[in-house]
């Protein structure tokens, strides 16, 4: 029989992993790979997903995974001696943190419906395997048939975390107390069951990762937990090893864990989750701290790879922190984003003032019709990210200032919203003091706005303000509608803001990968029963690392009537065919407008097949689609928006992304890796 000694001489032999460290972060590499990953640089992930699964896994260790819902079990098989080893130490522990959970009723609960209750996990065996290349602890990773169904199964686990587990265990010795032994092992444990709780074909992997997550916290908080105190918490035996572990691995002291460690960070804001009836009555505000944490990792491969760098007269300060203050240097022309005149005059009127706040402006990002928006470095507030966007109404030396959304109600619309993963969080609003302007401070979103990045900026439409309440007539929408885009011409000074395109004219899986995040950001609004009314892509912004976010929340108003839907779904329609003309038009090519083109279908389908620039779609799925297909998708998705079907049948809409969904998947996708 083979023993943990043997185990860890073996693993020591095949090579093993150096501690995880901080290194610099690479640029990110060019690729039509269309995951959405959380862990780590581009790099590592192409180079992994590129290999065959022969050189992903070491063939010696596998270990069979039974979910049997009937009898609420997890069986752990080794399909040999050295398997063997590792299955019956993830047995007991599975066994320890089950018994435990189980005076937990609401966490018991949804440990169930994560596990047990999800269809992913019946049908057989799933298989887990061990890999040394694998650049985060763990994934699930699903081959998919030529219809884009799920084949075969494999939960991936990283070398260097499986040594890690075997190693403690080995120095702690036989006859370990239970909790004990679960705290060694949840390292591994904890990833395990997180893997368990995804489903094999996921919707949206941004929302289903924050389900996951959520739920990994929850049953980690009651496992290794008894309580807090004054927000800190009280670990048990377990968490007391497991706190060990992690600070020995990160080459931390264990009070430094809740300070400088991010999982800890969040799980000390989570703290008040260990009273059974916040489970259930404070989810939604756990999802959102949760989401906050995701968005700092959130790596969409195919976008990061052709986004811009930041230009060195948009750099962020350096500054210098120490234990009593953070000195910048001073502001200057064509530096820190500082243009002209009017954005020096602007900065300086507010600088101090935010200063006193907490927050010392480092560059300015952009500016709006109504706002400027600023980089902050947050001094105090433990609550928020260390860095935040800071929106200001628009300061314009000679001119009276335009006023962005008041206070009152931008934190009422970022409350109702927090929950949307794809719009951007608010944090708070308020007044300057000694000063009449209106300030919001935002998540901080690194990146570019997506009418800049496909060259449309100023020809869209003006921003808005919230339309007329009430029940309003189709005609009255539509002149509404009619009236902003013939301000359009007031946007002018957009084109003058320092941005950058895309690297590159976006490939075919780049375009479905942008049109998808703008259609699921525009669902999710819905569905919380708010309209945008201001959709355009120079409200959207897509991140260095690829995410997409909504990030104007000037004009959102709550939804009243289906008529309320209607100006979003003409800016859609207008949006789409801007984008669909302009995303693939190399740069030194004239920008292509949609005048007329809204109220002729046959004169639509012949701009977008002239402008189509992405291939013969058929070569590039092996026969699965055609560039028809796809062609006659985008121009319903259009005509659809534009006709008042989707404002009157939300339904239709969520049918409508799904056929674009697992269009995509029949096109590009020969499996799913969910980190």
């Amino acid at each position: 029989m083979v023993g943990l000694k043997s185990l860890l001489r073996w693993l020591r032999h095949e090579g093993g992993f150096a501690p995880v460290r901080d290194v610099p972060r690479p640029r990110p590499v060019k690729t039509s790979l269309s995951a959405t990953v959380f862990t780590g640089d581009a790099g590592p992930w192409v180079e992994y997903l590129t290999a065959s699964r022969a050189d992903r896994y070491d063939p010696t260790l596998q270990i069979d995974i039974t979910v049997d819902p009937a009898a609420e079990a997890v069986q752990f098989r080794g399909a040999n001696d050295t398997s063997a080893v590792l299955a019956r130490h993830l047995q007991t522990a599975w066994q320890t943190l089950y018994k435990r959970l189980r005076r937990k009723p609401v966490v018991h609960r949804s440990l169930q419906q994560a596990v047990f209750a999800n269809a992913s996990n019946h049908g057989g065996p799933l298989a887990l395997r061990l890999s040394r290349s694998l650049p985060c602890d763990a994934s699930r990773e699903v081959p998919l048939s030529t219809s884009a169904r799920p084949a075969a199964v494999h939960l991936v686990v990283r070398e260097s975390l499986v040594q890690q587990v075997i190693e403690n265990l080995a120095q702690a010795g036989k006859h370990l107390p239970a909790e004990e032994h679960l705290g060694w092992c949840w390292p591994l444990l904890h990833r395990v069951v997180s893997q368990l709780s995804f489903p094999n074909v996921p919707r949206d992997r941004f929302v289903e990762k924050i389900d996951v997550t959520f739920t990994a916290c929850l049953v980690t908080l009651h496992a290794l937990y008894d309580g807090k105190r004054q927000q800190q918490l009280l670990p048990n035996a377990a968490g007391r090893v497991f706190e060990t572990s992690v600070a020995r691995r990160d080459g931390l002291a264990v009070e430094e864990l809740y300070e400088r460690h991010e999982y800890f960070r969040l799980l000390r804001e989570l703290a008040f989750l260990l009273d059974e009836r916040a489970c259930t009555q404070r989810a939604a505000f756990a999802r959102v701290l949760v989401r906050e944490y995701l968005d700092e990792s959130y790596l969409r491969l195919s976008l990061a790879g052709v986004m811009p760098e930041v230009e060195a007269s948009m750099d962020r300060m350096p500054f210098h922190w120490d234990r009593h203050s953070i000195t910048t240097p001073y502001p200057r022309l064509g530096r820190y984003g500082i243009l002209d005149e009017d954005d020096l005059s602007a900065w300086k009127k507010v600088e101090s003032r935010f200063r006193d706040m907490g927050f010392v402006l480092l560059r300015q990002l952009g500016i709006g019709q109504f706002g400027r928006v600023y980089e902050a470095l947050n001094r105090y507030n433990p609550h928020i990210p260390r860095h935040v966007a800071v929106k200001i109404d628009r300061i314009v030396r000679g001119k009276k200032k335009e006023a962005i959304q008041s206070a009152e109600a931008t934190m009422g619309i970022g409350e109702a919203l927090a929950t949307a993963p794809h719009v951007i969080r608010i944090f708070d609003a308020g007044k300057l003091k000694g000063k009449r302007y209106t300030y919001h401070i935002l998540q901080l979103v690194d990146g570019e706005t997506l009418d800049h990045l496909v060259g449309v900026s100023g020809i869209e439409h003006s921003s808005m303000l919230p339309p007329r309440h009430g029940q309003r007539s189709t005609k009255e929408v539509q002149q509404d509608y009619l009236k902003s885009v013939k301000a359009s011409s007031q946007e002018i000074w957009r084109r003058k803001r320092m941005a950058r395109p895309f690297l590159e004219p976006l490939n075919l899986a780049q375009m479905l990968d942008v049109l998808t995040s703008i259609l699921l950001w525009l669902e999710e609004i819905h569905q919380l029963n708010y309209a945008v009314n201001d959709l355009k892509n120079g409200n959207l912004m897509v991140s260095r690392r690829g995410q997409l976010k909504g990030i104007d929340l000037d004009a959102y108003s709550p939804i009243t009537s289906p008529t309320d839907r209607m100006t979003d779904f003409f800016f859609l329609a207008v949006s789409l065919v801007l984008f669909l003309l302009n995303v693939a038009r190399p740069q030194d090519q004239p920008l292509r407008g949609c005048t007329g083109l809204l109220q002729s279908p046959a004169a639509l389908r012949d701009a977008v097949t002239h402008a189509w620039s992405f291939g013969d779609v058929a070569a590039a799925s092996a026969g699965r689609v055609t560039t028809e297909e796809v062609l006659d998708l985008m121009l319903e998705l259009i005509d659809r928006s534009r006709d008042h079907a989707f404002a009157n049948d939300p339904a239709l809409f969520t049918r409508d992304i799904d056929r674009l969904i697992l269009l995509k998947r029949r096109i590009f996708a020969t499996e799913i890796v969910l980190d």
